[in-house]
């Protein structure tokens, strides 16, 4: 298998965390982690310096989904390691670079243009630009009858989705 190494967001569910997790739902059903997956986001951070109604000055973040190409403001930047990951349980980018910067350049005005009451348009300069990959538990609850409906679980948050 090969691997690779990238920027990893660090774990705040590991395999015991989203068993309790699960089971604190339905104690009754057994739960198999089959796999961890990661999953690519790109991380831009931007130094702001803008005019409303009060003064802005410091640095705004925001990622892009290297998938789907959805944008999605950070209040802080997530905390990540070097690490290494097998390709095979890593999600490839379809989103080049040049292309999330593109998009994180709009998602950042739309947003601040909404949310903002800027006098002048805000001065932004791009600082820090990276891709990283977010960690996801699939699991497998078996009902009573026997039949598995998976789950994806955030290893992150602990959020988790029907797949």
């Amino acid at each position: 298998m090969r691997m690779e190494q990238v920027a990893i967001q660090t774990k705040t569910f590991e395999t015991n965390d989203i068993t309790k997790l699960l089971q604190a739902i339905d104690k009754d059903i057994p739960y198999e982690l089959e796999s961890l997956v990661y999953y690519p986001y790109y991380l831009f951070e931007y130094k702001i310096k803008a005019k409303g109604l009060m003064r802005l000055k410091g640095h705004i973040g925001c990622t892009i989904d290297a998938i789907s190409g959805r944008g999605a403001m950070i209040d802080q930047k997530p905390s990540l390691y070097e690490g290494e990951i097998h390709l095979q349980n890593a999600l490839r980018p379809k989103l080049a670079m040049e292309a999330a910067i593109k998009k994180a350049d709009e998602y950042l005005f739309h947003t601040a243009s909404l949310k903002l009451k800027f006098l002048t348009m805000p001065k932004v300069e791009l600082v820090n630009r990276e891709i990283f990959y977010r960690p996801y538990w699939i699991v497998t609850p078996v009902d009573k009858n026997g039949t598995a409906t998976k789950l994806i679980v955030d290893a992150v948050s602990g959020t988790y989705h029907p797949i």
